[in-house]
């Protein structure tokens, strides 16, 4: 299964971490936050255009990742977008 995020999808798109802490494969267009998520996410492609997107599925869709290589991916995922490390960086940032 893969996702996607639309240009118009919310500023920090929950339904991008939730699926890249799963491994999943992630096509996502460049909008609010998805960028700097997909970015750091080893299965994930930020794309801009709907080429570019058609592109990427494409590719996607006949070279799937491992077994392996997605739980390495989640795993990877899951500490980067650790709430506390966000938390702290919210205290930081109001010297708390």
């Amino acid at each position: 299964m893969f996702y996607s995020s639309l240009p118009y999808t919310e500023g920090y798109p929950n339904v991008l971490v939730e699926a890249s802490a799963s491994g999943t494969p992630i096509v996502g267009f460049e909008a609010g936050d998805s960028k700097l998520i997909l970015d750091a996410y080893d299965l994930g492609y930020s794309v801009r255009y709907q080429a570019e997107f058609i592109n990427r599925l494409d590719k996607l869709t006949n070279e799937l990742p491992s077994k392996d290589q997605k739980i390495r991916a989640a795993q990877k995922q899951i500490k980067q977008l650790d709430f506390s490390i966000t938390v702290n960086e919210y205290k930081e940032f109001i010297r708390l």
